[in-house]
């Protein structure tokens, strides 16, 4: 009896945390030009809009008062950016030089591997991780909606966001 009820408050702790976790569902801009995206979760609507008007910088915002910030690392330089909120931060880029198909995000540690299904067609991407994948499919062909089906339930919020990113800004060059 006791190792069931321990078992039962295992199972609902567990329940409670994976419902605290980020699930990203959509991806839609939000008006004609490229400066302004909805990004939809199971936490509600996340706006990411374009800081500078190179695309340098970038925004999300939505999550109660944490705010993203999303920079190129170098100057012109759209293969290598840095996501922060303040209290922690990432890096994330391109896996090979000139290559815009595979990206590598995440902790040092922890890395996730975000890729297009196919060679120079990006309109489908996948990413993987320790605890899973999420895939990103575009909608139409003009860019502006893209479905995800997020299993990355072990990841953290900054490193599925960064994954949501890539998809978004390869999109605009």
């Amino acid at each position: 009896m006791k190792s069931l009820f321990l078992s039962l408050i295992a199972f609902t702790l567990l329940s409670i945390g994976q419902q605290d976790a980020l699930t990203i569902t959509s991806i839609k801009r939000t008006y004609a030009g490229n400066d302004e995206w909805s990004v939809y979760t199971n936490k509600g609507t996340l706006t990411l809009k374009r800081t500078f008007a190179n695309g340098s910088e970038w925004s999300i915002t939505g999550l109660g008062n944490t705010r993203y910030t999303i920079r190129q690392i170098f100057m012109d330089d759209p293969s290598e950016w840095r996501i922060s909120n303040g209290r922690s931060d990432i890096s994330f880029g391109v896996s090979f030089p000139k290559n815009y198909n595979e990206w590598r995000t995440g902790d040092e540690s922890k890395q996730v591997y975000v890729k297009t299904l196919f060679s120079n067609d990006y309109s489908e991407w996948h990413a993987n991780g320790d605890g899973g994948e999420m895939i990103i499919k575009k909608m139409f062909g003009d860019n502006t909606e893209w479905t995800v089906n997020d299993h990355l339930a072990d990841e953290p919020d900054i490193t599925k966001l960064s994954v949501i990113f890539i998809p978004v800004i390869v999109s605009l060059q």
